[in-house]
């Protein structure tokens, strides 16, 4: 049997390479120069942008004489002098604003410049780049985490991948509840070995990684599409119109975090999985347009927030000069999914381990019960011929029902049943017909046994298509869904075999008791002729139409038995 090999698994043995490590000192010289710019840089515009007018604690800070003026026109007008006070700070924000910034907001016309709209497509662009690596940590948060301490704390991680991995460390054992919980304690100690350094530094990248996704969460698209094109073939939009989206960005901004190189390692190692533990050689052209986007993406966004006084166009566009960006935080529930994964990782190593064991112990079973040396392999496996191991769940079903048909059923058991089926006086039409059906269903099934193994040769389609699969070097996604189609098939038309099997064996079973045991009135009822059945040679076929039915029995149980074992994986 193979060992299943998940992708992950795959990954991680890739990763521990010296051309990996090469691979990933690249992404951090190369990132790290740019994305620490990010960080602390949502402010700088605003600290550029000479505003004359700060907002002060109170008006009490202002000169006298525009306290005076102020509550002049306050009482003038019968207003709250704070209203005054706040409106005249508008104003000068706009005045600043048209003398400093009227390259993105035009303040006579209130209306967004074509440089703003190129600031927000480009930034948009960034976007995009970003919300393609986060498709993969969305869809695997927990691996995610796991691929981030194998950089921040490789020892833990080394410990966490054997303490999951029963099959590695307890070769010599069964798989009992009681050693799974030991195993599952120890994996909890485990994590008591994260130190607090180790646990900051992987909450810094969580941090930074919801960061960017609360940035990709922002409708740009929409808002670029609001942006309308005059008489002149001059770009420009209302602020009022984006104003929303324009808080939100702000806030985002206000709230960048430092993304560090480890988050964009794993990022690019979770994407680029596939092509990695495929097609290794395509990795370096991968890896150079990865490390192209990432610096024209980090770039752009402290661009934009280097150049743009965004927090102070809000407030003059939301006539609001109290407003302030929102604190967006995240990852605080890291250790949730970090934990998840790695229990999840167990699981599924666990699962596996003991159904190898049960099929282990059952595939003696079957020898003895076939009185076989080996069971009889499948004239071709196609999928054994690819360079990642793939398991098929099956395969010990149908080297069971192949050694059976061949070795056991014909032509004895069939010759047996064929006598019953030709002369045996059935009290009941119904048995009769069901045993018929059944004994006929099993002949089928033995030419669709060898109509399987004809499907998966070369000449086959199941088999044409690995070949195929292996000739034309697919890779990453296309590589995936085509295996994933093709052993769909191979799975699906072995599971139609195995019931096909299963349901005449227990047609047979059911008509067999009612021959030899059963009366005349019974749903499965005895035959009229029982005792005078193949005439002088009566006795001896009754006692091999006994062990027919016994032989039946034990071939159905442990086809019912390795259906449960291989259902669950």
């Amino acid at each position: 049997m193979n060992k299943a090999v998940s992708t992950f698994d795959k990954l991680v043995q890739t990763i521990s390479s010296d051309e990996a490590n090469d691979m990933l000192s690249k992404i951090q010289s190369t990132v790290s120069a740019v994305d620490a710019k990010v960080a602390g840089s949502a402010s700088a515009s605003e600290k550029a942008f000479v505003v004359k007018n700060r907002v002060p604690a109170s008006i009490t800070e202002e000169p006298f004489l525009l306290r005076l003026l102020l509550r002049i026109i306050s009482f003038v007008r019968s207003t709250p002098v704070e209203k005054i006070y706040d409106d005249y700070l508008i104003k000068s924000l706009g005045r600043d604003l048209k003398r400093q910034a009227s390259t993105f907001i035009n303040i006579d016309k209130n209306t967004y410049t074509s440089k703003f709209y190129d600031s927000l497509r480009d930034l948009r662009k960034a976007q995009m780049f970003f919300s393609g690596l986060l498709t993969a940590y969305d869809s695997e948060k927990g691996k995610f985490y796991m691929l981030v301490s194998s950089f921040i704390a490789p020892s833990v991680y080394e410990s966490l991948m054997a303490k999951t991995d029963p099959s590695d460390t307890q070769m010599e054992k069964q798989a009992t509840p009681n050693l799974k919980a030991n195993l599952l304690r120890s994996i909890d100690e485990a994590f008591s070995q994260l130190t607090g350094e180790h646990k900051a530094k992987i909450y810094a990248c969580a941090k930074g990684i919801e960061w960017m996704k609360s940035l990709c969460d922002i409708p740009l698209d929409k808002v670029i599409f609001r942006f309308d094109v005059n008489s002149e073939n001059d770009v420009y939009c209302s602020p009022a119109s984006i104003q929303n989206e324009m808080q939100m960005l702000s806030s985002v901004l206000a709230s960048s975090k430092r993304i560090p190189e480890v988050s964009l390692q794993a990022l690019f190692l979770l994407c680029q999985q596939d092509i990695i533990t495929g097609q290794p050689e395509n990795l370096q052209e991968k890896l150079s347009g990865f490390l192209e986007d990432a610096i024209a993406s980090l770039e752009c966004i402290h661009k934009f927030v280097s150049v743009i006084p965004l927090m102070q166009i809000i407030r003059y566009v939301g006539k609001d000069i109290k407003w302030t960006p929102l604190k967006i935080d995240g990852g605080e529930e890291w250790f949730v999914f970090f934990k998840h994964a790695w229990k999840e990782r167990f699981n599924e190593k666990w699962g596996f381990w003991a159904s190898k064991q049960q099929k282990e112990e059952l595939s003696e079973r079957m020898l003895i019960f076939l009185k076989q040396k080996k069971l009889m392999n499948l004239a071709y496996t196609p999928w054994k011929k690819l360079t990642s191991p793939v398991v098929f769940k099956r395969e010990l079903s149908l080297t069971f029902i192949k050694t059976f048909l061949t070795k056991m059923y014909n032509p004895k058991m069939a010759g047996l049943l064929k006598t019953l089926v030709m002369d045996g006086k059935f009290y009941r039409k119904e048995n009769k017909s069901e045993i018929t059906d059944a004994f006929a269903n099993l002949r089928i099934q033995t030419d669709l046994l060898a109509e399987y193994e004809r499907l998966l040769s070369p000449d086959g389609e199941i088999g044409d298509g690995f070949a195929k699969l292996k000739s034309e070097k697919l890779v990453g996604l296309k590589f995936k869904n085509t295996l994933d189609m093709l052993m769909r098939s191979v799975e699906t038309n072995a599971k139609q075999l195995s019931n096909g099997v299963s349901s005449a064996l227990k047609s047979m079973y059911s008509v067999l008791t009612g021959v030899l045991t059963g009366g005349k009135t019974g749903i499965y009822a005895t035959i009229a002729n029982k005792r005078e059945i193949k005439g002088a040679n009566n006795r001896e076929y009754i006692e091999d139409l006994e062990k027919v039915c016994e032989q039946v029995k034990k071939a159905l149980n442990m086809l019912e038995t390795l259906e449960k074992i291989e259902s669950n994986g």
